[in-house]
């Protein structure tokens, strides 16, 4: 289930990555730098926002909605009360920076980014937490073509970042104007509010907004460090180098985080400790095989990816920093999307900030004393360190009472086929142009890792596909 969950989860993630590409490869094209520049920076500030008001609730969703002690429907109560609330005080807000600034465009922009944006999101955490994966993919897909195609068009018009804007508000409100169980969220009834739920998901979720803002300073400070010790100049080096492998990474994790989570919720709420134990092992498995093969495949393709991807002028540093830079990555995912869900299960997510806090400090210690002396390599290794630390100490303070056995046999095998898969990428002969060398190597490196996990029967595959594939099984004893 978790393979099935993954592949959708990924197609979800992809949709929208794919129409961000195509729309900003128009819209850098259609607007100067000035325009986009304000739709960029405006589509930050309402993601903030949003994450800063309501992440506490897409928190909470995702961990109570099976709490055999909370009710689904004071939980969407909750949600459709929560958004008119927190919608009303941010448009106050907002309407006190317009009279201030005189940016009415602006701030109206932003309270009906925030206003879609929060609807949506928390209709599709209910998708996710109830196991309605095709609506969720089919949602993701129409929501990325409604953005780009109402984007591009009132752009072409001439409305410019405004119009890029509307069509990310439109893209998210038409999905749900014809989605029928999104109705339901729009009748809050403020007066028969649960409030020992209200409570429950404040203390659950505050904190993780809280984690998700100090990560948020560990990676400011850590670009603000360099361009102080080192200048500007390298801080576009450093972003060309980490950002890309990142998104990617972070993409593929993410995916595989949001097949795992409701999986593993709905066994500990409603089977019990057991067998989510068991969920977390089958998905650690899961996690660890699919991100060891992405994050060294990657490794195998740099060569002929990074130039493709980035600037000439930024291919040299990139291709440098890259091995450090996916290590770094693998820390910090493999903490935010298996370690962080002991408290979250564990419901103490109070102690993840104290995690990150200390990872934020140490961030700043050692970037302030390994910068002018290594420069960008003091980055990195801070990087590297930084996550490493939330690994160790995170495991250390979230695992609690609920044990879950490493499969280090597994472990160990997934280590042998990514590391033989980016051997045998490195024998491909050079054709002596990036896109042909990746035609061959991605192919090639998918093919000979499928192969070692079979042979080596990670995770108990053969097993696992045997029903699935029975008609390819044969006999080999003769005929009688």
């Amino acid at each position: 289930m978790f393979f099935k969950h993954g592949i959708t989860y990924f197609l979800a993630t992809l949709a929208p990555a794919l129409s961000s590409f195509l729309a900003v490869a128009f819209y850098t094209r259609w607007m100067d730098t000035a325009e986009y520049g304000v739709y960029t920076t405006v589509l930050m500030v309402a993601s903030s926002i949003n994450s800063v008001m309501l992440g506490w609730l897409q928190a909470g969703i995702m961990r109570f909605w099976n709490d055999k002690l909370v009710s689904a429907e004071a939980i969407r109560n909750l949600i459709g009360s929560a958004v008119l609330v927190t919608s009303v005080l941010v448009a106050v807000l907002l309407l006190g920076f317009a009279l201030v600034s005189g940016e009415r465009q602006v701030a109206w922009v932003l309270v009906l980014l925030f206003v879609a944006t929060a609807l949506y999101e928390a209709w599709q955490r209910i998708n996710s937490i109830t196991f309605q994966t095709r609506q969720y993919l089919l949602a993701e897909i129409a929501r990325a073509v409604l953005i780009v195609g109402v984007g591009l068009s009132l752009v072409k018009l001439g409305y410019g970042w405004g119009g890029a804007a509307l069509g990310v508000v439109l893209g998210n409100l038409l999905v749900l104007l014809f989605s029928g169980s999104f109705w339901r969220l729009l009748h809050p009834q403020l007066a028969s509010i649960d409030r020992v739920v209200l409570k429950k998901i404040l203390v659950y979720g505050i904190p993780m907004s809280l984690s998700a803002i100090l990560f948020g300073v560990i990676q400011i400070a850590e670009r603000t460090l360099i361009g102080w010790f080192s200048g500007y100049d390298v801080v576009g080096e450093y972003a060309a180098a980490y950002n890309p492998p990142r998104q990617i990474l972070f993409m593929i994790a993410g995916a595989l985080n949001m097949a795992a989570y409701p999986l593993i919720i709905h066994a500990l709420e409603q089977q019990g400790v057991a067998q989510a134990a068991s969920r977390m092992r089958d998905y650690i498995i899961f996690y660890v095989g699919v991100f060891a093969a992405c994050a060294l495949g990657l490794l195998g393709i740099a060569d002929d990816f990074v130039p493709i991807l980035i600037g000439a002028e930024f291919v040299a540093t990139a291709l440098q920093f890259f091995p450090w830079v996916i290590v770094a990555v693998a820390f910090h995912a493999f903490y935010l999307f298996y370690i962080s869900l002991f408290f979250q299960i564990n419901k103490q997510t109070g102690r993840e900030v104290q995690v990150i806090l200390l990872a934020a400090v140490a961030s700043v210690a050692l970037n302030v004393l390994l910068l002018p002396l290594y420069g960008l390599a003091g980055a990195a290794v801070t990087a590297i360190v930084t996550y490493l630390l939330c690994v160790v100490y995170g495991y250390v303070r979230g695992k609690g009472s609920f044990q879950v056995a490493v499969p280090w046999l597994d472990m160990g095998k997934i280590a042998l086929a990514a590391l033989t898969m980016y051997l045998l990428m490195g024998q491909a002969p050079d054709w002596h142009n990036h896109l042909y060398n990746l035609l061959l190597k991605i192919p090639l490196g998918m093919l000979v890792y499928a192969g070692m996990v079979w042979l080596l029967d990670i995770g108990g595959i053969r097993h696992l596909l045997k029903g699935r594939l029975g008609w390819l099984t044969f006999s080999t004893s003769s005929p009688r």
